[in-house]
Order: C-alpha cells, then sequence, then structure tokens
C-alpha cells in the first residue's frame, strides 16, 4: 500500500506513527472512521481537502433541528402567543406522544416545526447547535485537492457529461440565493435545497473552467462547515460572468428552447393553466400568492435601481415557484418557465408586456 503526499500535511498521531515505522499501512486504513478526511483509491490512501472533505458530508444537522425544535415547543409552558388551536393541538401531540408509533411521530415532528415557524420560534437555537459535529483535522500546510480531479476515473464506465450552459449555472446559483436568504429566516431545511442547487450549477459549468466549480464547491463546504448558507451574490455573478465572456455564449433569450423540451409554449394565463391553479391544495396557493408579490417587487425594484441582485432574486423565484408546483400543475410550472426565459435578461420588459405576474397574483387572491 501507498500513502499520498498530501496525507503528511494532517495532524494525527497515526500518521506520526506511519512516519516513524511503528504503524504498518495496512494498520492505518483499518483505523480509520467515516470522521476521517482519508479516502481509498485501489492501493493508495489518498486525503480529501477541507473544502472535499465539508462538501461530502451528510446534512445531518438538519434533522437534529427538527428534533430540537419538537422538544423546545413541548416543553414551552407559555403558549399564549399561539392560536387556540395550534395550543389545542400541542397539548394532543403531549398526550400521545408516550405511545404514539414512530411513523405517527414523524408527523407530528414535521407539524410542530410548521407551528414554530408560524410564531418564529426556530429562531431560539444557537448556531453552535446546527454546525455539524465533525471537523477537519489540523494541519501543518493546505492540502491541495487531489480527489475532486480524480472522481471521473473512479468507473469503468464514462460519466456522461452535460453540455456546459452558463445560463443554467445562473439560473441555479439564483434558485440557491432565494433559499440562502429563506434558510436564515427561519426555513434551515432549504439549506439542503441550496446545496442541491449549488450541486447542480457545479455539473452545468464549463469542465475546461473548474476555477467556477471550486468556488460553488467552496460554497457549499462553508455551508457546511458552518450552518449557515454562504452564497456571496455578487462576487459569484462577476465570476459567472467572466466566465459567459470567456465561452462566448449567447445570452439566454437567444435560444429560449435549451433547458429542456416545453410542456407548453404559452406566457399567458389560459383557462387550461388557470384550472391548474384552482385546483393547487391551499398551501400551495398561498405559496403561488407570496411568490408572485416578491416576484413583482423584484421586477419593480429591478426598474427603480437597475443592479444585478433584484434581477437575479427574479429568476430564483420564478424558477422555485415552477419547482414547487410543477407535480400538481406541470402546464403553470412550464409557463412560469416560459416567463422567466424570456424576461429574464431585463424583467421590466415583463410590466411593459402585461406579464409583471398581476395576474396570478389576482388568480389566488379571490
Amino acid at each position: 500500500m501507498k500513502l499520498h503526499p498530501e496525507c503528511y500535511k494532517i495532524k494525527d498521531r497515526r500518521i506520526d506513527a506511519v512516519l516513524k515505522g511503528t504503524l504498518s499501512l495496512q494498520a492505518f486504513a483499518l483505523s480509520l472512521t467515516a470522521n476521517d478526511p482519508f479516502i481509498l483509491l485501489r492501493d493508495t490512501i489518498y486525503v480529501l481537502s477541507e473544502d472535499e472533505f465539508y462538501s461530502t458530508r451528510s446534512i445531518k444537522h438538519i434533522s437534529d433541528e427538527y428534533e430540537q425544535t419538537f422538544k423546545y415547543i413541548l416543553s414551552l409552558e407559555d403558549l399564549s402567543l399561539m392560536s387556540s388551536d395550534d395550543v389545542a393541538f400541542i397539548a394532543k401531540v403531549k398526550k400521545e406522544l408516550p405511545t404514539c408509533p414512530v411513523c405517527k411521530y414523524k408527523r407530528y415532528r414535521q407539524a410542530i416545526h410548521s407551528i414554530a415557524k408560524k410564531y418564529n420560534l426556530i429562531h431560539t437555537y444557537t448556531i453552535d447547535q446546527l454546525i455539524p459535529s465533525v471537523k477537519y483535522p489540523e494541519t501543518t500546510a493546505e492540502v491541495v485537492p487531489v480527489l475532486t480531479t480524480m472522481l471521473d476515473h473512479l468507473y469503468d464506465l464514462p460519466k456522461q457529461d452535460r453540455k456546459p450552459c452558463i445560463d443554467c449555472v445562473e439560473k441555479h446559483v439564483a434558485q440557491a440565493y432565494i433559499l440562502a436568504q429563506e434558510s436564515e429566516m427561519g426555513y434551515p431545511e432549504h439549506r439542503i435545497l441550496m446545496c442541491g442547487h449549488l450541486a447542480e450549477a457545479i455539473d452545468e459549468a464549463p469542465n475546461d473552467i473548474p476555477e467556477l466549480k471550486y468556488t460553488l464547491q467552496t460554497c457549499m463546504s462553508i455551508t457546511m462547515q458552518t450552518g449557515n448558507a454562504f452564497l456571496p451574490l455578487y462576487p459569484i455573478l462577476a465570476l459567472i460572468k467572466m466566465v459567459r465572456e470567456r465561452i462566448n455564449q449567447q445570452p439566454v433569450d437567444a435560444d429560449l428552447r435549451t433547458e429542456a423540451p416545453m410542456v407548453t409554449d404559452t406566457i399567458d394565463l389560459i383557462p387550461e393553466i388557470q384550472n391548474e391553479i384552482k385546483q393547487l391544495p391551499e398551501e400551495l396557493k398561498r405559496k403561488v400568492w407570496s411568490s408572485g408579490v416578491d416576484i413583482k417587487n423584484s421586477i419593480l425594484e429591478y426598474k427603480i435601481y437597475k443592479k444585478e441582485e433584484p434581477r437575479i432574486r427574479f429568476e430564483g423565484l420564478v424558477a422555485n415557484l415552477a419547482e414547487a408546483v410543477a407535480a400538481q400543475a406541470p402546464l403553470f410550472a412550464n409557463m412560469l418557465r416560459n416567463r422567466r426565459l424570456l424576461f429574464v435578461a431585463d424583467p421590466v420588459l415583463a410590466i411593459d408586456a402585461g406579464y409583471d405576474f398581476d395576474d396570478i397574483v389576482a388568480l389566488v387572491s379571490h
């Protein structure tokens, strides 16, 4: 067996023992646990860099947040700020908890978490309670990322690469940005979705410009490491713009059909789409209304200030809303996608054309 030279940068008594010849590499390999940053590939032990380590950790603390929130709400003695229905439900959960089966317990935990969000009680936890307990070990020098560049060689079958699309990268970054904001406003589970969109953005990024992939991976890593959503929008948008110019890709409105085949090519609220919206559950209708208002506000803000942040917010809000309704209202979801693609370069055009989401907000306001 062999030990990759980067492993010697890790401060670990087992590494010292290997260097002194008192511990064999086979014994070192057998001593490794899931919390160690070492990976065995064929006959060589490699070490993950700090970014690789944190970006590949499981987001286990999200479920801990649900559990902590559940216990906290049930421990409250003063429920005067809550409605009578919520107080009665909490009393019911307390009564049934000792004997309820696991499946019912999970449903109750989800419902209690929703109540906590309603009254903004999730913020009672400090970030120290939410971050992962596993830490990257101390090092004598910065560990160079080696494994990321080797992943394509781990499989006998060739990995199917996506066609690079910087517009798709921007879309997923926009969605991740919206979810990052929501995660800091009492919806911690949205960090999972945020990291998912960053992973999608990484897959869509050009392979011959690894700097963009590594930057997005760093955002995932810091989010996982700290428990706080980390996505500095403007420097990342600047990098995306530079990459766009490097690969000389045309703006999104030059080809509206690059992402996937469309189910419908309309941007109008046709009767079939209206019927889909009317059949949505009330919770989804409320999301359609609140998202529609936020989208309208982002368009107006872009019209006034002409800054990138409201434009990206427009893109992310519309894309996230489309994903939220896609399963139950596919025509509506595709109509939202069409509006996003048509107006993302300049959302003000949506006002001029009469598609500033007033029609959608009005439909679900009744």
